[in-house]
């Protein structure tokens, strides 16, 4: 039997299609063995990465064909993220109970006041909520969303003489820095400007604010290396 001009063209595109299904197969294969692939993340409320490259080196070298990709957009929201399928790991410090997710402990920080060194401020062991009445408290996110007015100023009816949102770390690093007001962060955040001198931080309240960061994924059977 020969096969006819008809049969010709079949066959090679029947090769083709076999050629790509085989790379799809290996593809495939490689993902599940955790050895390509990306990793998508992002942070709860900050938009600080500068802890990742000491991260990533490790990480490339037990897992070289996986690209890490940070998503900034999802920083408000990880968990929505997370459960919508546009995130692989947030890292989070507030636990929403949900029998899609699990959580695993990362490290224990504390939550400070953030100001200029020349900030009156400076001179109080501690800062409570009535020391913020008469400032201008930069937010990375709204007053509702906010961690500060949540646990601190809201229970102690304060409200700021003045309220400034910003959604990007650096830049409010940068505002405190030039005595324009002052915030409140995680320590984790401002590590690297605060052992520069340039910011300093004062605990809330006597005994200080300390949460629990976890990385969060969504549960699965078998859970990626």
């Amino acid at each position: 039997m020969v096969l006819t001009q008809a049969g010709e063209g079949l066959l090679e595109t029947a090769r083709q299609v076999l050629a790509e299904m085989k790379r799809a197969e290996n593809h495939i294969s490689e993902m599940a063995a955790n050895r390509q692939g990306t990793l998508r993340i992002s942070t709860e409320c900050y938009t600080c990465y500068h802890w990742l490259p000491d991260v990533m080196k490790e990480f490339r070298g037990k897992f070289p064909g996986v690209e890490v990709k940070i998503d900034a957009e999802a920083t408000h929201r990880p968990i929505q993220a997370l459960l919508q399928g546009k995130l692989d790991l947030g890292i989070v410090s507030d636990v929403r109970r949900d029998k899609q997710l699990q959580y695993r402990p990362l490290f224990e920080d504390e939550f400070v006041a953030v100001m200029a060194p020349d900030h009156p401020l400076v001179a109080r062991p501690y800062l409570t909520a009535r020391d913020f009445a008469d400032q201008n408290v930069i937010l990375y996110v709204t007053p509702e969303e906010s961690t500060l007015f949540e646990k601190i100023l809201r229970p102690a009816g304060i409200t700021p003489a003045r309220i400034s949102t910003v959604p990007l770390t650096e830049a409010i690093i940068e505002m405190v820095k030039a005595g324009l007001g002052i915030t409140a962060l995680a320590r984790w955040a401002v590590e690297e400007q605060i052992a520069t001198g340039k910011i300093v931080t004062r605990p809330l309240g006597r005994k200080g604010m300390h949460r629990q960061w976890q990385a969060v994924t969504i549960k699965q059977e078998t859970m990626p290396a």
